[in-house]
């Protein structure tokens, strides 16, 4: 009866702080709801300013300000919040979010920062980001320990670093960094030992070194790195298991020798014969 109630406000999310501390229940939602300001109007200042246990069951959307602060006290989405195409410049309002079944940030072309969202812990699925021309850093991930499934870093023109992602230790799908031509280092990803999926790093023009990725021994599939203009340095030390093919190709100033002795370390280790490699068009040199 609780969520029969909360299903029929206008078959939109809204008001979810509210709805949660009066019926007290877990809020249900229809999929790919658009979080509306009709009736966050009649929340409370008091209601917006708390983190309340409210849980939201489905999928949300939001592409405003005002539908970011009806969000306000939702602790955790158990489907997929999506800020797509908004109108927003921070992420004010997802304070209280704690935790999220997936996360989509994209396409946002006045988005700055990150803020908001530092409470959150935990993606149970998939984190992408993607399209986002002025986002200059991922800070405001700064509590996130885990994604469940794939880590997606897409075509964000203007992003500098990965430092939001310092406290991040497991990734349970492909980790994909790819057309970020400012981006200088991925140092926060130290604590990454095991990549369940691929692990894609293409087109990044302005990256030095994969410093962060010191103690990354497997990759369950395929380890991708290709055409970083700036890529000078592996840093892939710790790597001895890759499930299926390594492609390092076309980092014209990355020493063909230093590639050439990863895959010769991964060859070694190579005791179900399946693994091939592919380097070609690094910066020539002898190898000794």
């Amino acid at each position: 009866m609780c969520c029969f109630v909360c299903v029929r406000v206008l078959l939109i999310v809204v008001s979810l702080a509210m709805w949660s501390s009066i019926l007290g229940c877990t809020i249900e939602t229809p999929d790919a709801a658009l979080i509306s300001a009709e009736v966050y109007s009649d929340v409370t200042t008091e209601q917006q300013d708390t983190c309340d246990v409210a849980v939201v069951d489905g999928d949300v959307v939001v592409d405003d300000d005002s539908g970011m602060a009806a969000l306000a006290g939702v602790k955790a989405i158990r489907g997929t919040l999506s800020v797509v195409d908004a109108r927003l410049t921070e992420l004010r309002g997802l304070e209280c979010l704690e935790e999220v079944g997936s996360l989509e940030i994209s396409g946002n072309s006045e988005l700055a920062t990150l803020s908001g969202l530092e409470a959150l812990t935990t993606v149970r699925d998939d984190l992408t980001i993607e399209g986002n021309p002025r986002l200059n850093s991922l800070d405001g991930l700064d509590s996130l320990r885990e994604v469940g499934g794939g880590l997606s870093v897409v075509d964000n023109q203007s992003l500098l670093d990965f430092d939001g992602l310092a406290t991040l230790e497991r990734i349970g799908g492909d980790l994909t960094v790819w057309n970020n031509p400012a981006l200088e280092h991925i140092e926060a990803l130290s604590s990454i030992e095991r990549i369940p999926g691929n692990l894609v790093l293409w087109n990044n023009d302005a990256i030095l070194s994969l410093a962060g990725l010191e103690s990354l021994a497997q990759v369950e599939l395929n380890v991708l790195i290709g055409f970083n203009d700036a890529l000078e340095d592996l840093r892939l030390e710790s790597l001895s298991n890759v499930g299926h093919l390594v492609s390092i190709v076309y980092n014209p100033r990355l020493s063909s020798c230093d590639a050439q002795r990863v895959v010769e370390a991964l060859m070694s280790s190579d005791e179900d014969g399946v693994f091939e490699h592919d380097v070609v068009g690094n910066a020539a040199d002898e190898c000794g």
